[in-house]
């Protein structure tokens, strides 16, 4: 595995979890901060060990989660880690998740990809992928589904940092 390790001979493993959209199914806020916690506890763990992410970096306190992109079209090919294609329970489940990684300061959240890194072809169908890409998006849709989970996370639950997105939106790079 890229992230486990050995300790005293044996083999060490962070804890796997269910599919985000398995987790936001239970609709259970407690659920989605003791999964931020688990998170958070293990990369701390982890730091203290000189922990290597893929055998190249050191693993450091921030966690590079909660995914809160909406998911519209299950062929996304990053569809497996949003949690809904709802904007309010995505937005519940990142701002839980982001109170539980950064309790008590053992970890930093960040929140990815902003924004509408989910929307991976033009009008047309004639380009396809998630970097170097234009998605065209509504004024509507931007403020009603796409920026919504960010806001909570960011704003509310205070998430101390955001990964920018490969993409433009309408023409702009998504983190200018």
């Amino acid at each position: 595995e890229a992230y486990s390790y050995y300790d005293d001979s044996k083999l060490v493993t962070p804890t796997y979890f269910p599919m985000n959209q398995g987790v936001a199914a239970t609709f259970n806020r407690s659920v989605f901060e003791a999964m931020g916690r688990v998170i958070a506890l293990e990369a701390r763990i982890w730091a203290a060990k000189g922990g290597l992410a893929k055998s190249e970096r050191p693993v450091g306190p921030s966690v590079r989660c909660p995914i809160v992109n909406i998911m519209r079209d299950p062929r996304w090919g990053r569809s497996d880690e949003a949690a809904s294609e709802d904007p309010y329970l995505t937005a519940e489940m990142g701002y839980y998740a982001v109170l539980g990684v950064q309790r008590d300061d053992l970890a930093v959240a960040e929140v990815k990809h902003f924004a509408a890194y989910d929307v991976e072809t033009d009008e047309d169908y004639t380009h396809d992928g998630r970097k170097g890409f234009n998605a065209l998006v509504s004024d509507f849709d931007w403020t009603d589904s796409y920026v919504v989970p960010f806001e909570r996370t960011i704003r509310d639950a205070k998430a101390k940092c955001y990964m920018c997105s490969y993409n433009a939106v309408n023409g702009r790079p998504s983190c200018a």
